[in-house]
């Protein structure tokens, strides 16, 4: 893998998101973050995890979120573009007021 496969990979599984193929676009965002992973390089990993976050919309995937935007934001800081971090805490404090506004324990 290469930084520039995961980046497309994850921007192909976001305009996949309102498609009517989820298997696609999930297995595309979970190949993406593989990728990332393995390639050990943190701006494409923090890319990879807020497409998976994306592709995963929905209450029922909350905590998969959380932990994803959590995951995102630790690598967004080691990563050189100053507006990932910011993207990732965005993303982290609209999961976690969705989560103390919800008496659901799906947002817990």
């Amino acid at each position: 893998p290469s930084p520039l496969r995961v980046r497309l990979q994850s921007r192909l599984a976001i305009e996949l998101a309102y498609s009517t193929d989820p298997e696609r676009r999930e297995g595309l965002s979970r190949t993406a973050v593989d990728d990332a992973r393995a390639l050990g390089e943190h701006r494409s990993l923090a890319a990879a995890l807020g497409a998976r976050h994306v592709v995963l919309w929905g209450p029922e995937h909350t905590r998969e979120r959380l932990a994803l935007a959590d995951e995102m934001l630790a690598h967004a800081r080691r990563a050189p573009d100053p507006a990932n971090p910011a993207r990732a805490a965005i993303v982290r404090a609209m999961l976690r007021k969705i989560g103390v506004c919800s008496g659901s324990s799906a947002y817990q």
